[in-house]
């Protein structure tokens, strides 16, 4: 994802008129908006270290989804 494709992210589902129903405990969907928020806090931790947020996300799932299978 580029920086201009985070941005309009941001502002589509986190911060713009999707995200602010749910921010103010509008919106009965919050486990979507909650994983939308955390996709957000992970772009802009890539954009400070030098560890993949993103890579590290998907390990931490796969790992969980994968011991649930058993």
């Amino acid at each position: 994802m580029g920086q201009q494709e985070y941005r309009t992210f941001l502002t589509n589902r986190v911060f713009g008129n999707i995200g602010n129903p749910v921010r103010h405990g509008e919106q009965s969907d919050r486990h979507r908006q909650a994983l939308f928020a955390i996709v957000a806090v992970a772009g802009w931790l890539d954009s400070f270290t030098v560890v993949s947020a993103h890579e590290v996300l998907g390990l931490m799932l796969t790992e969980e989804l994968s011991s649930h299978r058993s």
